[in-house]
């Protein structure tokens, strides 16, 4: 029963469709957008590559960005010898030196497909070599072949791909594993490509460039890996030294070695592999030097096959290259040199024993917005697009100030503090406001259960609901319930709430009830199979789910997303699908009211949610089908601003924030003009 005191709207079945607005809606006037600027810059490298550049050695890298900047660090003389913007891509994961010293540059397409680019060292600028498969976003991975050319993979879709330096020609070679959509990785050995698969299974594919035949080749049954067998998620890299080619399986993390000669699997197997590039070839090639979490770079003979730790190593190995640094005392012989992810430098002369890490000499760019909300303090709280920084955006002095936080999905307050859902990994980090200075956000529990993207969050006052997105190539989020009060039993994990779903959508109502929705969607590389999205309702005190069902509103029954869930001031809850915006009964659970704002949306939605935020001034804002719109609760009259955007909250004034790309927007109320 509904606890006294909650208003319950009046039954009966109300449905309109299309924008109308009564007087008071209309009469209301708000400025113009007005553009605040980008919240956050970052320095964010995938990958990079060593090369020359006028006889010089040289480090070549892309900071991703609006657009993505590739940049040439020049290594004898340390110094950044210039920065391209590459138009039409945001980011790159991959990088190949040709045989002609040429670099080529795989993006991730801003549009609809990914682009890829060629620099010639010494030239100044970048080549857009156009699109190799039109309408994949991602080229993930690239290899030089034997020409000047390279070999490429894409998602989604899963095609190989090769760019003729002579011609100047593509080569689409479709699809290669039926299974799965990613080439993650790809290699090039004596005229022969090979490929690894992913992100459910990943496998490892031998291509013939000539005829475009593919085989499967099949990988050994290890007792290390036995229960993963068919859950080996990505072929995260590939690396060829010698005649050996080094296979680094992303799910049990582990690296096998493949004679390419012999066209046999190595007996000896190496674990705890930390990617996402696992390592490289020696100058000579007769050793490959891997990274492991526990010993750093380790070094293997290829000969003897023996290995041993020869240098520790922290973070993620990002790819690299031998350089002679001349009269560098500390680096008289070959030494290795490798990009971090903040675009800094570091040279590893594995014989003298001797290293140096270098300043990044890279300039960030504006990170796109992902996540935004108002914080307890009233300001603004924001996370990027593969960044690894937060920023807070005052309202009335619009200061903008910054701290480190991983890519959080979502964010909200609960008690004193404010809660970052951080991917990948789902890890929830927690920063106080019990000063009057919020501290940086810090690392509070994580979710487990294969799951990673927490995109909806909310508390009670006293329980902190998480919905979630499963890991790359699962189906099935979780309700994660958090309880700072109950100690090491604090976090409780519900897993298969709704099969097959992950959770976008949570409201917890005064009778005692979570209501909770869904998306049919799961992890990346893996197909839907659920029919349509669903609406659940949960006994918190019990820990089980009372009720699921699909909610009696138009299109339902091929609907991919419900979310937005939220309490309104009429004690029902409030939510959302395609265009329409509904009113449920949290008591009989039936819907009351609803309005099909936007008809022409009818399969809107995969992972983000839908936000609504109820304004002091009695209307309800919202970014409905991506769409910034304005809702009369009474009468479920809209305004339409004309402004596309998923990502929306308002401040204590009103005033109504959205993201476009990297820069923050902001519509605020306006005192109606009397007409003369």
């Amino acid at each position: 029963m509904l606890r006294a005191g909650l208003i319950v709207a009046a039954a009966g079945l109300f449905a309109v469709t299309g924008v109308q607005m009564k007087a008071g809606l209309a009469e209301r006037q708000w400025s113009e957008p007005e553009d605040l600027g980008p919240l956050l810059e970052n320095i964010s490298i995938q990958h990079g590559v060593i090369g020359e550049e006028n006889g010089e050695p040289a480090a070549f890298f892309t900071v991703a960005g609006e657009p993505a900047v590739f940049n040439v660090v020049g290594l004898e003389n340390y110094r950044l010898i210039r920065s391209l913007p590459l138009e039409g891509a945001d980011r790159s994961w991959s990088h190949a030196v040709a045989t002609d010293g040429s670099v080529y540059i795989a993006g991730v397409g801003s549009g609809a497909s990914g682009h890829l680019y060629r620099y010639r060292p010494g030239s100044g600028d970048v080549e857009d070599l156009g699109a190799p498969v039109p309408g994949h976003k991602f080229l993930w991975t690239l290899t030089a072949d034997d020409r000047g050319g390279v070999f490429g993979g894409t998602w989604e879709g899963g095609h190989v791909f090769h760019y003729d330096a002579v011609s100047g020609a593509f080569r689409d070679y479709g699809r290669i594993d039926p299974d799965e959509d990613y080439i993650r990785s790809i290699a090039f050995h004596d005229g022969t490509v090979y490929a690894g698969s992913g992100a459910r299974n990943g496998r490892v594919w031998r291509l013939d460039p000539e005829s475009g035949e593919r085989t499967r080749i099949e990988i050994p049954v290890r007792e290390e890996y036995a229960d993963q067998l068919d859950n080996m998620r990505s072929v995260y890299h590939l690396a060829v030294a010698g005649d050996h080619l080094f296979v680094f399986f992303a799910g049990p993390r582990v690296l096998l070695g493949y004679d390419l000669e012999a066209e046999a699997w190595w007996d000896e197997m190496f674990t705890g592999i930390r990617g996402p590039v696992s390592g490289v070839p020696s100058a000579d090639d007769s050793r490959f030097y891997f990274v492991t979490r526990t010993d750093g770079f380790v070094e293997l003979d290829l000969g003897t096959r023996q290995s041993r730790p020869v240098r520790s190593f922290g973070g993620a190995f990002r790819g690299g290259g031998w350089i002679r640094l001349g009269d560098r005392e500390a680096f008289p012989g070959d030494t290795l040199a490798t990009v971090h992810g903040d675009g800094s430098v570091a040279f590893f002369d594995f014989e003298k024993g001797t290293s140096e890490s270098l300043p990044s000499l890279a300039r960030g760019t504006p990170t796109p917005i992902h996540a935004l909300e108002r914080g307890p303090d009233g300001a603004l709280y924001a996370s990027g697009y593969m960044g690894s920084t937060g920023a807070r955006f005052d309202p009335e002095s619009r200061e903008v100030r910054t701290f480190p936080v991983g890519q959080a999905e979502s964010i909200a307050p609960h008690r004193d503090s404010l809660y970052w859902g951080v991917y990948p990994g789902a890890r929830i980090y927690a920063q106080s406001f019990d000063g009057d200075d919020p501290g940086t956000p810090k690392p509070r529990f994580e979710i487990g259960h294969h799951q990673d993207r927490p995109y909806v969050m909310t508390s009670d006052g006293r329980k902190l609901f998480i919905g979630t997105i499963p890991d790359y190539g699962r189906l099935g989020g979780v309700l994660a319930v958090y309880d700072p009060d109950a100690g090491e039993n604090g976090l409780r994990v519900y897993p298969d709430v709704v099969d097959k779903q992950s959770i976008v959508g949570l409201a917890r109502h005064p009778s005692g009830y979570l209501f909770g929705s869904t998306t049919v969607s799961g992890g990346l590389g893996i197909d839907v199979e659920a029919d349509r999205a669903r609406l659940f309702a949960w006994d918190v005190e019990r820990g089980e789910k009372v009720r699921e069902w699909s909610p009696d509103l138009p299109g339902a029954e091929t609907a991919r997303m419900i979310s937005g869930l939220s309490n309104g001031p009429d004690g029902n809850i409030w939510g959302t699908m395609n265009g329409i915006v509904f009113v449920l009964n949290p008591e009989s659970f039936e819907i009351e009211r609803y309005r099909n704002i936007y008809p022409d949306v009818t399969r809107y939605g995969r992972w983000r949610p839908v936000h609504l935020r109820w304004g002091s001034d009695g209307l309800l804002y919202t970014d409905l089908a991506g769409r910034i719109t304005a809702i009369d609760p009474e009468t479920l009259d809209a305004r339409d601003f004309g402004v596309r955007s998923g990502l929306m909250t308002i401040d204590r004034a009103n005033n109504l924030y959205y993201v476009r790309g990297s820069r923050l927007m902001m519509i605020s109320p306006q005192e109606r003009k009397e007409e003369r």
